[in-house]
């Protein structure tokens, strides 16, 4: 019963640190809470040099209510500078949420409507150029039900905030091997990844995922004296 008593009240430490040390990267709006952000690489179009988002389904909700993504890359006839996003549901999807921008490894520019070839794709993420784009937020109102919205600027700023302050901690959490920098080996499940340019196992996260495993273990090392000193 004590060890049971005392790993709740630490876990709730380790969990309230960390809380108040990320809590900036995840925003939540007036009336909400955030519960999941959703990302899709991205490669730069080879004839136009913008992002496109790879994603083979923008269906985000099937059954009764459904809800689905329109990847927009004009506004009054006038191309944008980069993809925009807009959620929508029911008899307003007036789309197929099914036809994506990549399948079976090739791509479609929303651009120009022209083939990207999975080569191009693939030498894109081993030379590092491949990115990610948030395109959707799902989250849970003041009435307990879960919703889905499209990012806004406050979402995208907390995601460039989370990048610069990865790009800040990461030479010292490689010295310290606070995550995880192991070269990824060869073999039938690794295939895929390392084909994709992912060589170290911390390839695998997105900035914000890895900053987050970092603090949790930078964390979790700052109170373990603490527990020691408090329950011997």
């Amino acid at each position: 019963i004590g060890l049971v008593s005392d790993l709740k009240t630490w876990g709730g430490v380790l969990t309230a640190r960390l809380e108040q040390r990320l809590m900036e990267y995840f925003p939540s709006g007036p009336n909400e809470t955030t519960a999941t952000f959703i990302f899709a690489r991205t490669v730069a179009c080879p004839r136009t040099g913008k992002a496109v988002p790879l994603v083979g389904d923008w269906s985000l909700r099937r059954g009764d209510n459904p809800a689905a993504v329109r990847l927009v890359t004009e506004r009054k006839g006038i191309d944008l500078d980069e993809p925009e996003f807009e959620i929508v549901t029911g008899a307003k999807i007036d789309f197929d949420p099914k036809r994506g921008t990549v399948s079976r490894g090739k791509g479609v520019s929303p651009w120009d409507q022209l083939v990207i070839d999975g080569d191009y794709i693939r030498a894109e993420a081993q030379a590092g150029r491949m990115g990610e784009v948030l395109y959707a937020v799902a989250i849970r109102t003041a009435q307990e039900t879960r919703e889905l919205r499209s990012p806004t600027a406050v979402d995208l700023e907390a995601v460039s905030a989370a990048e610069a302050e990865l790009g800040r901690l990461l030479p010292d959490w490689e010295k310290a091997g606070v995550v995880p920098n192991e070269s990824v080996p060869n073999g039938n499940k690794t295939r895929e990844p390392l084909n994709y340019g992912m060589t170290r196992w911390r390839e695998m996260f997105s900035p914000r995922q890895l900053l987050v495993h970092g603090c949790f273990v930078e964390e979790f090392h700052k109170l373990i004296p603490e527990v020691r000193e408090a329950v011997g």
